[in-house]
């Protein structure tokens, strides 16, 4: 009597399976929210001893489950503000110059369709001195001239044929109006 083999080739529904379940998670991971960039930008030296933190992602995110998963070392108190793909955290307190500081945003924050980030998200930037402005010369045409522990000498920000008369910066500390 002749006993029939078990074939050695995989049963066609098992391989079948597998590569659905192959792409779906290829799928879900191309597809998956990612962190597209990041401000102050890791490594950065010299940064505001008040500056605005801002991520911003390759999808529009659920704010709650973004903002739950920052985190800052040394910690700080703060406000979130959300514009399209990106958050930004102004804090409310400054930090030392010289402080580094670690911002690290966990992973699972969803998009607004529900997909989780993969992996932790960190970067550190290195506050630098504050920085005076202040308009020079006083008798003549003026121009806006900053001055810093970090430079010996007061370095030109704005020049102006006509002069400045006043100037004023914006409440981030981002921009200068004359």
């Amino acid at each position: 009597p002749a006993m029939l083999r078990p074939s050695r080739r995989p049963p066609l529904l098992l391989l079948a399976a597998i590569g659905l379940t192959a792409g779906l998670l290829a799928a879900v991971l191309i597809s998956a929210p990612r962190v597209a960039e990041v401000q102050p930008p890791g490594g950065a030296a010299g940064a505001p001893a008040l500056p605005s933190i801002s991520i911003s992602f390759t999808q529009p995110m659920r704010a709650d489950t973004v903002e739950g998963r920052l985190h800052l070392e040394p910690p700080r108190p703060g406000t979130f503000r959300w514009s399209g793909r990106e958050m930004t955290f102004v804090p409310s307190q400054p930090w030392p110059e010289g402080e580094q500081v670690t911002v690290t945003l966990d992973a699972g924050a969803l998009s607004v369709r529900g997909l989780p980030t993969f992996g932790p998200t960190q970067w550190s930037f290195t506050v630098g001195a504050g920085r005076l402005a202040y308009l020079w010369p006083a008798n003549e045409d003026s121009g806006v001239y900053v001055w810093s522990s970090d430079t010996a000498e007061p370095q030109p920000l704005i020049q102006s044929p006509q002069g400045v008369t006043d100037f004023s910066l914006t409440p981030d500390g981002s921009a200068v109006v004359y």
